[in-house]
């Protein structure tokens, strides 16, 4: 009878334990290179059931179950396995709680409060109201592989012919409004130009919403021929001033509109925009990216040094390679070097998998091998170069004044905005 008792009152105090931590609570997780905001949701199903799941709003990720929930000694404990996530929390008062959340062996603490109703979904003030003071139409065209893209076209009201300008988006499939965790950049961007009196083309990648192609198997010079096709054929739009047609890339775009730039020698856009482009070639980039995001995840410069040095054996490799093929082949050779000394194959093969997943593909193979400061020499129109100051993906002070000192040196009108 004792012993029932025991475990009767140890469980009337798990519920009570469960009760102060039912509901929906919301916290601010600092990682270094960004803050992401936490919602952790639990639910007593019965009695001494509980489960969980959490949301990350700035990452579009909603709902996610964790997979084992416990509560005991007052600590909450949730776990999904699968990600190799882990969220521990205390209660510190009355609709207060510390949390800790350990992913990928870092560990972050963060406070917890109850989450109120604006809170469960992101604000949004992108999203356009009904009518338009402008036009929208269909824009469609072929690119060299025979494959069709689509896009929507915005024009100014009035009958006169209207500058333009053809957004370009950045890394990964995107489509015409380069939406990304529930933002629309281009979108907005296009609404307010076109506003201002400049038409704007905004389309999809190919492979990508409405448009026909393959994304995968792309590089970036694919993208730039798709960009030459789409300028050319705007060129012919009535509504369109030919000699005032520019190109705005962001990103990756920036080396997308260089490279659609260099195939329209006789036929040059009026301007170019480089919004974050990098001015300097990948391995550069990659190196300085690699560095400014782990020293604000606090490793030491000998370890930041050390990582450099692991990763630039990967990229030499990639860049004295002919080819995709024989980077494939000169990378197995390292590794099959590698194995002789190395104590852990199990480990030396996930590390090969995770290499040449990433970079045995025809798009980092074009990306590292792309020659940036040609690219920026082609360039004989004025250009605007804006980059973020604190930017940790492309750096400000070293890719704007890659473009810098090319332009001016070839008598180019630029402009830098930092």
């Amino acid at each position: 009878m004792r012993r029932f008792l025991f475990f009767y009152f140890l469980g009337v105090t798990s519920f009570i334990h469960a009760q102060q931590f039912h509901g929906s609570w919301t916290g601010e997780l600092n990682i270094g290179i960004q803050k992401l905001r936490i919602n952790i949701h639990i639910d007593s199903v019965e009695a001494y059931v509980v489960k969980g799941s959490f949301d990350s709003p700035n990452q579009g990720v909603f709902g996610i179950a964790f997979n084992d929930v416990r509560i005991r000694n007052g600590e909450l404990m949730c776990r999904l396995s699968e990600a190799d996530i882990t969220f521990h929390a205390e209660l510190t008062g009355i609709d207060e709680m510390e949390g800790r959340w350990i992913q990928g062996g870092q560990s972050f603490g963060f406070p917890l409060r109850p989450l109120l109703e604006e809170d469960r979904k992101p604000k949004r003030t992108q999203e356009l109201s009904l009518p338009l003071p402008y036009l929208e139409e269909a824009f469609s065209f072929i690119n060299d592989n025979g494959d069709t893209l689509h896009g929507t076209l915005s024009i100014p009201a009035g009958r006169k012919r209207f500058p333009a300008v053809i957004l370009i988006t950045g890394s990964g499939p995107q489509d015409r409004n380069s939406e990304i965790l529930g933002h629309k950049p281009f979108l907005v961007l296009s609404d307010h130009l076109t506003r201002m009196g400049i038409a704007v083309l905004r389309f999809d990648e190919r492979g990508v919403g409405e448009s026909g192609g393959d994304f995968e198997r792309a590089t970036t010079g694919d993208f730039g021929a798709d960009v030459r096709q789409a300028y050319l054929k705007l060129l012919k739009h009535r509504r369109i001033d030919k000699k005032r047609v520019g190109l705005f890339g962001h990103s990756e775009g920036g080396w997308t509109a260089m490279i659609a730039n260099s195939e329209l020698q006789n036929s040059p856009p009026a301007f170019l925009i480089m919004a974050a482009a990098s001015g300097v070639p990948a391995k550069e980039l990659l190196l300085m990216q690699r560095d400014r995001i782990e020293k604000l995840q606090g490793l030491s410069k000998r370890q930041r040094e050390k990582s450099a040095e692991e990763v630039t054996v990967y990229f030499d490799i990639m860049l004295e390679a002919n080819s995709l093929e024989e980077a494939h082949t000169k990378l197995e050779g390292y590794f099959a070097v590698k194995a002789r000394d190395y104590n852990d194959p199990e480990a030396l093969r996930n590390e090969y998998a995770i290499i040449s997943n990433s970079m045995l593909t025809p798009w980092f193979y074009f990306f590292l091998h792309y020659p940036v400061r040609e690219g920026i020499h082609a360039i004989k129109s004025p250009t605007l170069v804006i980059n973020g100051r604190l930017d940790t993906q492309v750096p400000a002070e070293e890719n704007t004044r890659s473009f810098l000192r090319i332009l001016q040196q070839n008598r180019v009108p630029v402009e830098v905005k930092i």
